[in-house]
Parts: C-alpha cells; sequence; structure tokens
C-alpha cells in the first residue's frame, strides 16, 4: 500500500488554489433589492397610467422604453444621496 489517497480526494496543493481563487472572486452586491423594486413600481406605475392616458385621448400607445429609463435614472440621480444603496 504505496498511497491511502483515493482519486476523489482533493491534494492539499489543489485546496489551497481554490481557496486562493475563491478569495480572488469579487462579491457582487445583490441585483434584487428593496430600493429597485420600488423605483421599478414607482416608475411603472407612473407609465401605466400617462400611457393610459394618452392611449384613450389618442388611440395610439408607446411601449414607454425610453422613458422609463430615463425616469428610473433620473429619479436615482437626484434620491441617490437620501437612498441607502
Amino acid at each position: 500500500m504505496a498511497d491511502n489517497i483515493s482519486p476523489s480526494e482533493p491534494h492539499n496543493e489543489e485546496v489551497a488554489q481554490t481557496q486562493q481563487l475563491k478569495s480572488q472572486v469579487p462579491i457582487e452586491p445583490p441585483e434584487l433589492t428593496a430600493r429597485a423594486l420600488g423605483g421599478g413600481v414607482l416608475v411603472g406605475g407612473m407609465l401605466c397610467f400617462s400611457n393610459m392616458y394618452f392611449g384613450l385621448q389618442t388611440g395610439w400607445v408607446t411601449m414607454g422604453s425610453l422613458q422609463s429609463a430615463l425616469l428610473g435614472f433620473g429619479m436615482f440621480k437626484l434620491l441617490g444621496p437620501y437612498l441607502s444603496s
């Protein structure tokens, strides 16, 4: 019995390399937060009602992608200092 290590057991060098790689991976913040959810609900609600009003008046409705992006960016830019990240 020259070697009691089975092929499925990692060697010490492999464990050290794995731990080193895990320590180098940056930790990313979560994408779904209360701030993101609240902002989406506010912007979505505003655009829903404005699009509904505009559509009932004219018979023409837009998707609102550009408007929602601009409103969301502006809202978080203005309220950013007051909101926690």
